[in-house]
């Protein structure tokens, strides 16, 4: 039968072993404490981010409530010169068979008199 060897563990050994579990179980918790700090920040960073937005938000109606006055407003300017420009030209319609007339007589009148002055002309040649 064979006999397993037995290793005897001196207390240097053993004192090395959980100076070495306690390092590794340092630098862990540093690097869970280093994530917890950088999830925190993160967290406290979407957490104001997420007020400013809230915050936006409440001001918006406000705003969008100003610029449809400022339309509306825009609105009734352009109402009143689109009635004002009816009426301009509604007045411009009405002239025009007057001042087509008076173009006529003016034309007929050049037109007598020049052929008035053609008939002078041939009776004196």
């Amino acid at each position: 039968m064979g006999y397993l060897p037995v290793k005897c563990y001196s207390p240097v050994d053993s004192q090395t072993d959980r100076t070495s579990a306690l390092k590794c179980s340092i630098e862990d918790k540093k690097k869970g404490v280093s994530d917890l700090k950088n999830l925190h920040g993160d967290l406290i960073n979407h957490a104001s981010s997420l007020a400013a937005e809230r915050e936006a938000l409440k001001k918006r109606p406000d705003e969008i409530a100003e610029e449809e006055i400022q339309i509306r407003e825009d609105a009734e300017d352009l109402r009143t010169q689109l009635i004002s420009r009816k009426a301009e030209l509604e007045t411009y319609m009405k002239a025009l068979p007057e001042a087509l007339r008076q173009q006529n007589e003016a034309e007929n009148r050049a037109n007598n008199s020049n052929d008035q002055w053609g008939e002078i002309r041939s009776l004196s040649a």
